[in-house]
């Protein structure tokens, strides 16, 4: 099925089936890493934050699965046990790595890159009522296939989000926003922690960026 995943309970009829694998190794990190490509790091790095934004964006309570937070890799020892070997859900079950999460407070690591993103993303969701599980929710055609747009509404507070699915920037129309009557203004880059980016009547989102504009 491709690196850092695998088909778990397939139905032989229709060829359906879930999917094992670690969320950082599902959004190549453990490919990048084994690589030492610093650039495909990178990007894995900002799909593994892009998803939890849209996690965090939607209602209900959002789950960070255990390791999630520090980029825990595919653990590929259960292949050895003959009692779990045939479970290949054990793949994103893996021990803790106490020692990868001693190293979270290191903005230099991989550990402390996720770590940092995911409390900025816990800050933003917990001053933003907007995303209230009983708040409305209606996605947004952005004139972009490659942006995913959400507005979310609750108790006077509105919420727009913009986020890029792509490892090329792209370009959004400013009046996508302000048609909605949000402000484009330095703090809507939070909680990605880049820069907004304005060229003319467009937002241009960074590769994997994503936006929360308040209202």
């Amino acid at each position: 099925m491709g690196a850092g995943r695998a088909r778990f309970q397939p139905d032989p009829r229709t060829g359906e089936a879930r999917t094992s694998g670690a969320a950082a190794s599902l959004a190549g990190l453990e490919q990048a890493l084994d690589s030492g490509d610093e650039v495909a790091v990178d990007l894995a790095i900002r799909r593994v934050l892009l998803l939890h934004a849209i996690a965090f964006a939607h209602g209900g309570l959002p789950l960070v699965y255990m390791g999630d937070e520090i980029g825990l890799r595919n653990d590929h020892g259960y292949e050895a046990d003959p009692a779990r070997a045939d479970d290949n859900r054990w793949m994103h079950r893996p021990p803790m790595d106490w020692a990868a999460a001693e190293r979270r407070d290191d903005p230099a690591t991989v550990e402390g890159r996720l770590w940092a993103g995911l409390r900025r993303l816990v800050a933003a969701r917990r001053a933003t009522r907007a995303v209230h599980a009983q708040g409305r929710s209606e996605p947004l055609w952005t004139g972009n296939d490659h942006v995913f747009g959400l507005l979310r509404e609750h108790a006077g507070e509105r919420l727009l989000v913009l986020a890029s699915f792509t490892p090329e920037p792209q370009a959004v129309h400013i009046d996508v926003a302000r048609g909605h009557g949000f402000a484009v203004t330095a703090a809507a880059a939070d909680p990605d922690g880049r820069p907004l980016r304005v060229e003319g009547d467009f937002l241009v989102l960074a590769p994997y960026q994503h936006l929360w504009l308040r209202g």
